[in-house]
């Protein structure tokens, strides 16, 4: 994120954090979508983490969200609190329009640019919940909790 400051100073991040077990759960799902595997890689590989494609699926979930999550919190830290927001997924997906709002005051304040959306912008959406219905799920919500509990 440093890099890119320099490049572009007035840029603005918002991180929209989510219970890290339904990401864990989500990113199960989206490897059986695209690869009809849970062993194969999907998504972004934390930094120094490469070692993660040796272990099995659960594991390499878990400690995928894990570090991700570390690293992105980690980033914020070296930010100005004025140059990012963090949002909760419920909170965005339960009132979209005042977390838009939040974020064109912020912006507006940190760069001086004033943000306008076009079209319209949703009432709400639904709070998407992973299914835990697949054959290791609990073992998987288990791996989870080791690194966030």
């Amino acid at each position: 994120m440093g890099g890119m400051l320099k490049i572009l100073p007035d840029t603005f991040f918002v991180y929209i954090k989510r219970n890290p077990i339904d990401v864990a759960l989500s990113l199960y799902h989206a490897r059986i979508a695209y690869y009809n595997d849970p062993n194969k890689w999907l998504s972004m590989i934390p930094p120094n983490c490469d070692n993660l494609l040796n272990e099995s699926w659960k594991v390499q979930i878990s400690k995928q969200v894990y570090y991700l999550n570390s690293f992105y919190e980690e980033q914020l830290k070296k930010l100005s609190e004025k140059s990012f927001m963090v949002i909760e997924y419920e909170e965005l997906c339960l009132d979209p329009v005042d977390v838009m709002k939040k974020i064109k005051e912020k912006v507006l304040l940190h760069t001086g640019y004033e943000l306008n959306f076009n079209g319209d912008i949703p009432y709400k959406f639904e709070v998407e919940t992973p299914s835990r219905d697949f054959n290791g799920a609990s073992d998987l919500i288990k791996e989870v909790q080791k690194y966030f509990n």
